[in-house]
């Protein structure tokens, strides 16, 4: 069974909201360097003329996880412009009504 929940202020929901926020933005952030590093390493290995046969191996790899990075990074940039619209709105809307309330 659930307990019951308090009610919050609205300067409290700004900063449960401002907290999400920054753990969004982390992992959004986190998911950008992974990313540029692993395309690092395939640019490296894709350069390479002449590859041994662990090097295509490990090539074939980092491209498959390429193509997850990919759909991660365009998740993370969705993530981002609702940040943008509807996480703005939603705070300057809780500010006014704090102000007004």
């Amino acid at each position: 069974m659930v307990g019951k929940m308090e009610k919050l202020s609205n300067a409290q929901m700004i900063e449960k909201l401002a907290n999400f926020r920054a753990t969004g933005d982390k992992l959004a952030e986190d998911v950008f360097d992974i990313s540029e590093k692993v395309f690092t390493i395939v640019e490296h290995l894709q350069a390479k003329l002449e590859k041994t046969d662990a090097e295509n191996e490990t090539y074939s790899k980092l491209a498959e996880l390429s193509e997850i990075l990919l759909s991660s990074i365009l998740d993370a940039d969705k993530y981002n412009q609702s940040m943008w619209k509807d996480y703005t709105q939603v705070i300057k809307n809780l500010g006014g009504s704090a102000k007004n309330g």
